[in-house]
């Protein structure tokens, strides 16, 4: 894939491999970010590796096989040229050392000091487009150097992995508090108590003969 190589029309300028990131390195739209790379030679491949991880069927839910298995995040990797010799046309006056620096401040961490690398990039080139990726793994091979001892060609192999969106989490069901039971005992009065105690309250059944007599203090009078 090396665009320079294929373009024949005299003037018009190469499409070329660019890095997006993130002033701050966040994953939030790299796209959309203001720090850019673009190299100096297009690489000459691409190779994509796709995939698939088996997985642990922990519920048991379907028997079916095709459930074990989940797709692996998508790989690129590539190399490209960095030099310092003046032999690209349009790139003259580029220091490989300034390069590299530019080149890791995109894809890698912003700065030296920095412990936190960057969390998202994009990818243009082709049909790559807002292709959002991260940094698995980088090669600086250094090829050519000056009677000084300065870097003047480098080679650049680096791979990348696509960044797999975080699944929303399923929300909760909310926690049931503990049930409280009250044990209610029936304080009725059965029937056949009722009826007692609605006899007791009832002037008992007097004849003539109690009629004449009045209990009083304790003592029986006839009146």
């Amino acid at each position: 894939m090396t665009i320079d190589k294929d373009i024949s029309t005299k003037g018009a300028s190469p499409v070329r491999l660019t890095f997006i990131s993130n002033r701050d390195g966040s994953k939030k739209d790299p796209q959309k970010g203001t720090d850019k790379f673009e190299v100096m030679i297009n690489p000459d491949t691409i190779t994509r590796v796709l995939g698939l991880t088996k997985t642990n069927n922990a519920s048991g839910r379907s028997k079916d096989k095709g459930d074990a298995f989940s797709i692996l995040p998508e790989k690129l990797s590539f190399s490209f040229y960095l030099d310092g010799t003046n032999i690209v046309p349009e790139q003259k006056g580029r220091q490989v050392k300034q390069m590299i620096a530019d080149f890791l401040k995109v894809v890698y961490k912003k700065r030296d000091a920095d412990t936190q690398p960057v969390q998202a990039v994009a990818i243009n080139y082709g049909d790559y487009k807002d292709y959002i990726v991260r940094l698995d793994s980088l090669t600086i091979d250094y090829t050519l150097f000056n009677t000084d001892g300065d870097v003047l060609r480098a080679k650049v192999t680096c791979g990348f992995s696509t960044i797999n969106e975080d699944a929303p989490k399923k929300p909760k069901p909310p926690r049931k508090g503990k049930e409280t039971f009250h044990e209610t005992k029936c304080v009725c009065v059965p029937q056949e108590c009722r009826d007692n105690n609605q006899n007791s309250i009832k002037e008992p059944n007097m004849t003539p003969i109690d009629a004449n007599y009045s209990h009083q203090g304790g003592y029986s009078a006839k009146v």
